[in-house]
Formats: C-alpha cells, sequence, structure tokens
C-alpha cells in the first residue's frame, strides 16, 4: 500500500479476501478518496485533487487499487478547506467527473458486468448548514434563513443541482455528524437532498 495514502500493513490479498467476506454477506465496500487532507499530495503540498485531474498516472493507479482491492465502487469525500465559490466549485465537478469514470471503468471479477454495476458515491456537507456569512445574499439562503460557520457550506447544492451533477452519483452520504452542530435538523437535510437528487 505504499504511497496509496493507506495505513494497512497486511498484504493487498489479506485486504482483498476481507473485502470479499464482506462482499459475501451482501455489504457493498466503496474505496473512499479524500478527506480532509486530500488536497495535498504527498510532499504536503496543495495540489492532490490537481494531480488527480490532470495527471493519467495518479488516476490509473487509483483504479489499479481499486480493481486490486475488488472493491464495490468509489467514494468521493472532497473537503480540505473548501470554500464556497466558483473556482472550487470548478474544481469540485471535474473531481466528481474524474472518480465517477474511475468507478465506471473498474472492472474486477466480483462485480463485473451490468447486473452488479460499479458504485459511485460521495460524502455531503448537511444542506441545513447551507448559507455561510459569505453568500447569505443568495436568495436561498435568504428564503431560509439559515446559517453556517463553515466557509464551503452549499457547496453541493450548488454542485449537484445548479451544475446538473446529481444524476452522477448513485449514493450520497449526509456527514450530519460533521459541521450540522450548530443548528442541525436531519429530518430537514434529508428532505433537502431528495429535493436535489
Amino acid at each position: 500500500f505504499n504511497g496509496t495514502g493507506l495505513g494497512f500493513t497486511q498484504p493487498v490479498a489479506e485486504i482483498r479476501n476481507a473485502i470479499a467476506n464482506l462482499q459475501r454477506d451482501g455489504i457493498k465496500v466503496v474505496l473512499s478518496v479524500g478527506g480532509a487532507q486530500a488536497a495535498l499530495d504527498a510532499q504536503g503540498h496543495g495540489n492532490g485533487w490537481q494531480n488527480l485531474i490532470r495527471q493519467a498516472q495518479y488516476r490509473k493507479r487509483l483504479l489499479l487499487l481499486a480493481n486490486a482491492l475488488g472493491v464495490d465502487g468509489i467514494d468521493m469525500d472532497y473537503e480540505a478547506g473548501v470554500v464556497n465559490d466558483a473556482a472550487t466549485i470548478a474544481q469540485y465537478s471535474k473531481v466528481l467527473t474524474t472518480l465517477r469514470s474511475i468507478a465506471k471503468h473498474m472492472n474486477n471479477e466480483n462485480a463485473a458486468g451490468p447486473a452488479n454495476p460499479k458504485l459511485f458515491t460521495m460524502a455531503a456537507s448537511p444542506v441545513v448548514a447551507d448559507c455561510a456569512p459569505a453568500n447569505s445574499k443568495d436568495p436561498y439562503c435568504k428564503k431560509l434563513k439559515l446559517n453556517s460557520a463553515w466557509a464551503g457550506a452549499g457547496i453541493e447544492r450548488k454542485l449537484l443541482k445548479e451544475n446538473r451533477l446529481a444524476k452522477q452519483v448513485d449514493m450520497l452520504n449526509i456527514m450530519s455528524y460533521d459541521i450540522g452542530y450548530y443548528a442541525y435538523d436531519p429530518v430537514l437535510a434529508y428532505q433537502q437532498y431528495r429535493a436535489i437528487m
């Protein structure tokens, strides 16, 4: 697993066997890409996502790893200092389409073919924490009278709804544990994401 960012000490075959055991019980296993440090490359510089988008070798390595593990798909966790601006949303869109393409090109023997297609999932912030001070004049934010202390609030709404990328995502995980503790309503978050998806 050297160079993958995964801290496993076991051989790849052992991890693959553990994944296969879960799959035999009907459990789907996805490889999560991202997290709080994903914007950094191996040297600690802030271009990890750009490397994925621009350099074929990164995409090829991720595809090889996913196939070697025999996972059922790819999960995207885009965070690491995101802000709700046009440049970030443009990069987020490219990351989404890039990772979805990798997921759909996976072809291991555990789940190949149309009967068991590969999944593309994503972690997303609670939509109820949708409006940061920087975008408080947005008509959506004014209508809901919501506020968030997180600078990236509302980014998934813009990405999925306004950029029409919702159909690219097979499953969405609401990170209700993450930034929604200011004024979090899980039912409202669910309803708002259902309206988007």
